[in-house]
């Protein structure tokens, strides 16, 4: 019975550090122009093995290591390391149709592997293809976009993308400086004071008196209070004080602003205000 214990915490301790293993390994991947710029980090291996493209460049890796295969892949054997780095860069991770780019990746371990996928400034994710497996996670640091995979452990990956054309960005652009003069234009008439403008959308007593002379807005407060609006000329000097002359000169200025309408009546005039509040 105590054997029996003793293999099974043999095979869950393997295991474990078999997950621990699995668990921390990263690989980033970062696209510059037509190339991608690997760099590979774990904190301890034993009888690692990571394949690497038949075309890769500027290698180094901070470890003693043997290279086996030379067809379409190779593959990188590292007997054991702590803290290991590994760097290089290909091209053939990356293929083009059109206007459409792909960056393709075969899972390079046979565990599980954190990976991280960084594209070129000014790239956008082709929307009819996305990303493949979907469980990546988008970001962007504000210049490009990013996309991780936790312990990804699946064929391959697949992210199609594209870069925006002059016309494309121009119109973005028109689109976007649109949007914010409408944005701003709606902000501002929102924030526009109470007394501009009534419930139904008349001018607001303060809008209505503002370059007025001072015995024109006499006459233009007088004719507020007044039912409808209206007065006699006659009313209007004895209430206000002002001269038949003055008055008269004042009800062609207050005219030629098109607040008021002077209506003949006989001898005498009514004086209308044609802005209500």
């Amino acid at each position: 019975m105590r054997g029996r214990k003793s293999v099974l915490f043999f095979v869950f301790l393997v295991l474990s550090l078999t997950f621990v293993s699995a668990s921390n390994i990263q690989a980033d991947y970062e696209i510059i122009d037509n190339k991608a710029f690997v760099r590979v980090s774990a904190n301890s291996v034993e009888n690692f093995e990571f394949e690497i493209p038949y075309d890769y460049r500027d290698l180094e890796i901070n470890s003693e290591y043997i290279i086996e295969g030379k067809d379409l892949s190779s593959k990188l054997i590292i007997s054991s390391a702590k803290d290991l780095t590994i760097s290089y860069n290909a091209e053939s991770y990356i293929d083009k149709s059109g206007r459409k780019y792909f960056f393709v990746l075969r899972n390079p371990l046979d565990n599980d592997i954190d990976v991280k996928l960084s594209l070129p400034e000014g790239a956008v994710l082709d929307d009819s293809i996305g990303i493949s497996p979907s469980s990546g996670e988008i970001s962007s640091d504000g210049r490009k976009i990013i996309i991780n995979w936790s312990e990804f452990n699946d064929g391959q990956i697949l992210v199609s993308y594209e870069f925006l054309d002059d016309n494309t960005l121009y119109y973005l652009l028109i689109g976007v400086l649109a949007i914010i003069l409408i944005v701003s234009y709606l902000w501002r008439n929102k924030k526009r004071p109470k007394e501009d403008l009534d419930g139904e959308g008349n001018i607001g007593e303060k809008d209505l008196l503002r370059n007025l002379f001072e015995d024109e807005k006499k006459i233009v407060r007088y004719l507020l209070d007044r039912e409808n609006n209206e007065s006699w000329t006659k009313e209007i000097i004895r209430e206000l004080g002002i001269s038949k002359v003055k008055l008269s000169r004042k009800v062609r200025s207050l005219e030629q602003k098109g607040l008021i309408k002077k209506i003949p009546y006989g001898n005498e005039n009514i004086i209308r205000l044609l802005n209500k509040v």
